[in-house]
């Protein structure tokens, strides 16, 4: 289980306190008002804000005095975060090793990870070539090959129309059933992650809680989240 307890960040003038539990093997949605903190929360569980107070735990283990390398957490990006002079294999690769001549050793499991996203033919590719869905497979591929068992997704599909939207968010369901994975991912559409995600995290009003059923929340929002829907 990922254990958020009494957690709390400033950052200047803006403040948010954390406190919630997500049960392992599951697709939890963060959602709430843009500007509410949605990404400030996946960066401190990754690593990347210091937090005031409170703890991070997973599986009983604490994180917060590990540096996000050594978390057990991949985070994917909205921009994805692609190497253009790299092509998708490589890119791929940079989940194991940032040096060239160390990707062989790997080829197992980044042509597996390239299987599992459907992206086996378009291995000598370079990010110009691919299309937004596509760029999106290339980051879920390098996120599984890290064989991190938490995978924070930060509106990684924003970019997409809602039919590509839907597909990647399905495979992501899929992925994770697959791997074991628990994933959070943050949307500015919870509606379309019905299917998806059964609990939601609510980030509103400079405070993170949870777990909400997404389905009930849904139909009858908090003010502050209706106010945004």
């Amino acid at each position: 289980m990922l254990e958020v307890n009494n957690l709390n960040i400033k950052l200047k003038a803006f403040k948010l306190s954390m406190h919630f539990d997500v049960n392992p093997e599951t697709i939890t949605a963060v959602i709430g008002p843009s500007g509410a903190g949605k990404s400030t929360l996946l960066d401190a569980i990754s690593g990347f804000t210091n937090v005031e107070s409170g703890t991070i735990s997973w599986k009983q283990q604490q994180l917060n005095n590990l540096a996000p390398s050594q978390r057990p957490i991949t985070i994917v990006f909205q921009d994805y975060n692609l190497f253009p002079h790299l092509n998708v294999y490589q890119n791929v690769a940079l989940g194991l090793t940032t040096k060239i001549s160390y990707q062989p050793k790997f080829n197992d499991q980044i042509n597996e990870a390239l299987l599992r996203v459907d992206l086996k033919e378009d291995v000598e590719k370079f990010p110009s070539q691919l299309s937004g869905g596509q760029k999106g497979r290339v980051a879920l591929a390098r996120a599984l090959v890290r064989n991190k068992k938490l995978l924070l997704l930060d509106e990684p599909f924003a970019a997409l129309g809602p039919a590509l939207r839907e597909e990647m968010l399905n495979l992501v369901k899929d992925i994770s059933i697959k791997n074991k994975l628990t994933v959070l991912i943050v949307s500015h559409n919870p509606k379309e992650l019905i299917g998806v995600c059964k609990d939601a995290i609510i980030v509103a009003e400079n405070k993170a809680s949870g777990p909400h059923d997404l389905a009930n929340l849904l139909k009858k929002p908090p003010k502050s989240l209706k106010d945004y829907l």
